[in-house]
């Protein structure tokens, strides 16, 4: 997020400045000891999301599965996720962060519980579902509790740490969590993931307030006008190339980092899944930092467009050496690195989005955009599982799994270059917003 959240805060602010002005725990401790319960979930749910990746051979050998059905599986986490999330935004309004986050928490633990402690493939595929269904609030409560106990100013920073954070959650999701999947097993490390869940739910029921104590309580309604926005966001052509442009570009955490990288590394380097990790998780730290520097280089070139299409040009640039050139391993984690920087900057797009929606419909924008980042990985997490599926040669390992050659990833993830491609002849289409903000 750069200048322009601050512009379009008060938008989503749900109390007007003067009650705010009021309240003398805004920008307090408090509310940043608040703001982190909001985190702390949201760092957890991403963990999750992120989690297979690291665990792809245990779970296809666990349910005699190839990696068709690893993917549906796996995408059954989206399939909950993306159509919740418009919903979201009125959930959340309605019931408060507070017991919206805490029961979201639950279901994240149900659905683990469930997916890492059962023989049935469907039971296994709702238990992602329900971890989807879970995650669906995570960031937009993130952003409900910033615009009540934060003034607008504190918005942009927020937004852009909670990304960060986000990031941060699938790190540990990858290097961290392939150690203990390899120290116990890949259910006991879930188990133990379930339990820190029931700490993320007691901390969230406990810590979380839906508004600070010396403001008076206003009558609550259903936003009624949520369709209206969603006319006006869709009507603007500029939105839907701009939501097209972001499913495209995430391509790289959704579907490289959360699941297919990691095996991918492994075929390209003989490795085990905790070395190959390594790789994954420097794309989300990268991925991170560019996030944070996404503003500062906009601010520099006086152009959002021109940063989407670098970092939509470094993607197909720095994806088509790591998949295709005979590099070093170290090499290729230094390029994952740099080109997760240049990739971090894509989240741009919400700030070209929400400039070009009306001011009341920040939140709906941010909605609609998120949808489309997220459908990506519903879509391309299977497609990619049945594109290896087509150049197996019906060898296996020793495990008994279907055995995948290099060239099968090599050109199942080639779909990663098409992706960014198209995303960057996007940007041609997309109108510069930078001025508009000054």
């Amino acid at each position: 997020m750069s200048h322009s959240a601050k512009k379009n805060a008060e938008s989503i602010n749900v109390l007007p400045v003067s009650n705010m002005k009021k309240s003398k725990y805004i920008n307090s401790k408090y509310a940043w000891f608040v703001l982190s319960a909001g985190w702390a979930f949201y760092v957890y749910e991403y963990f999750l999301r992120a989690s297979p990746g690291v665990m792809t051979d245990q779970i296809m050998d666990h349910f005699s599965i190839t990696a068709g059905s690893l993917g549906i599986l796996v995408s059954f986490y989206y399939i909950a996720y993306v159509p919740l999330q418009l919903p979201c935004g009125v959930l959340v309004d309605y019931f408060g962060p507070r017991k919206i986050v805490s029961f979201s928490a639950l279901l994240c633990v149900c659905g683990t519980l469930l997916f890492s402690h059962t023989d049935s493939l469907l039971v296994a595929k709702l238990g992602r579902f329900l971890i989807g269904a879970g995650s669906a609030c995570a960031y937009l409560a993130c952003m409900k509790i910033s615009s009540v106990w934060f003034d607008s100013a504190k918005f942009a920073f927020i937004a852009g740490v909670s990304q960060m954070l986000g990031a941060l959650g699938g790190m540990v999701g990858n290097r961290p969590l392939a150690y203990v999947v390899n120290a116990t097993s890949w259910q006991t490390t879930l188990l133990y993931a379930a339990f820190v869940g029931i700490g993320i739910v007691l901390l969230s029921w406990l810590v979380i307030r839906d508004k600070p104590e010396d403001i008076p309580p206003q009558k609550k309604a259903f936003k009624l006008h949520v369709l209206e926005d969603l006319k006006a966001v869709v009507k603007n052509k500029q939105n839907l190339i701009v939501a097209v442009y972001g499913c495209l570009t995430n391509l790289v955490i959704n579907v490289f980092a959360e699941l297919w990288g990691v095996p991918f590394l492994m075929a390209r380097y003989d490795i085990n899944n905790e070395v190959a990790s390594t790789g994954t998780t420097a794309v989300f730290i990268g991925f991170a930092i560019g996030c944070l520097l996404s503003s500062i280089f906009a601010d520099y070139f006086k152009s959002h467009v021109k940063i989407m299409s670098m970092s939509a040009l470094s993607i197909m640039v720095g994806f088509s050496l790591v998949i295709w050139a005979v590099i070093p391993f170290n090499l290729t984690l230094f390029i994952l690195f740099v080109t997760a920087v240049f990739a971090g900057m894509q989240i741009l797009y919400f700030t070209v989005a929400i400039r070009n929606s009306p001011k009341n419909a920040a939140a709906t924008t941010i909605g609609f955009i998120n949808t489309f980042v997220v459908f990506g990985g519903m879509i391309f997490q299977p497609i990619l599982g049945l594109v290896l599926e087509c150049f197996w040669d019906g060898s296996v390992k020793e495990s008994g799994i279907a055995n995948y050659s290099l060239f099968a990833y090599q050109s199942a993830l080639s779909l990663l270059l098409l992706c960014s491609f198209a995303a960057l002849c996007a940007t041609y289409f997309i109108r510069e917003t930078y001025k508009k903000g000054k």
